[in-house]
């Protein structure tokens, strides 16, 4: 895929990439030198892990994201990691991201926080 990069003229300047159905395993990063991307299709590929999703938090203009069909789809919360992750999101696989998506976002990015003591239940 670097090589893709190299073949436009202007590739900071691309706003949509698709790149469904093409059984990728992972998010390259090199997607994060197209800093004007808006809208990236992942969806039917074989993507597995949810931090893949991380490599895209830098694209500060992205709207929207497909990523069902994806082995991600099917890991409890993945919608609210993908929708904390990347807040600018406005659709996530062709669904319109709601106010209640936000509220429950935020929740679940409380509860989810690395930095978060887990509580210790003595017997």
């Amino acid at each position: 895929m670097p090589m893709a990069v190299s073949l436009f003229d202007n590739a900071l300047n691309i706003g949509w990439i698709d790149l469904s159905f093409n059984l990728l395993p992972n998010i390259d990063p090199v997607l994060t030198q197209f800093e004007n991307l808006k809208i990236l299709y992942l969806h039917g590929n074989v993507i597995g892990e949810l931090k893949e999703v991380n490599k895209l938090a830098n694209l500060k203009k992205l709207l929207k994201l497909t990523l069902h069909g994806n082995e991600i789809e099917k890991i409890k919360g993945y919608r609210y990691y993908v929708l904390s992750t990347i807040p600018t999101l406005v659709n996530l696989d062709f669904s319109r991201v709601t106010k209640g998506d936000v509220v429950t976002t935020k929740t679940w990015r409380e509860n989810n926080r690395a930095d978060k003591p887990k509580k210790v239940q003595y017997f």
